[in-house]
């Protein structure tokens, strides 16, 4: 499963996320490239550059649940990252999802 990501989300949602990962990952700060990379990953996509060629039409972008969110990028977790589950989960849990459009309660763009 996969997070949508549009046009609308570029650059500033998508580096948002990237850059509050990059700050706050459990095993020490990240690199903003590697950051990039490991949230395309855990939104479903293969890397950074897919997200910009698979976006999808900001119309057909639904809003998810926060905890609908989690659990996708959960499960698109890569093992090779030996990261502690529960300190992935609460970060997962902290990350400002309002800042890319599947993540905003009213998809209008309202908070």
């Amino acid at each position: 499963m996969r997070v949508p990501i549009c046009n609308a989300d570029l650059p500033l949602g998508f580096n948002k996320l990237a850059k509050y990962i990059g700050r706050h990952w459990p095993d020490g700060r990240l690199k903003l490239s590697q950051s990039r990379e490991r949230l395309a990953k855990m939104l479903g996509y293969s890397s950074a550059y897919a997200v910009l060629r698979e976006l999808v039409p900001e119309e057909s972008v639904h809003a998810l649940e926060r905890a609908d969110i989690v659990q996708i990028v959960c499960a698109n977790t890569d093992p090779g990252w030996n990261v502690d589950p529960a300190a992935f989960a609460a970060l997962m849990q902290r990350l400002p999802w309002h800042d890319i459009k599947a993540g905003r309660s009213d998809v209008n763009g309202n908070r």
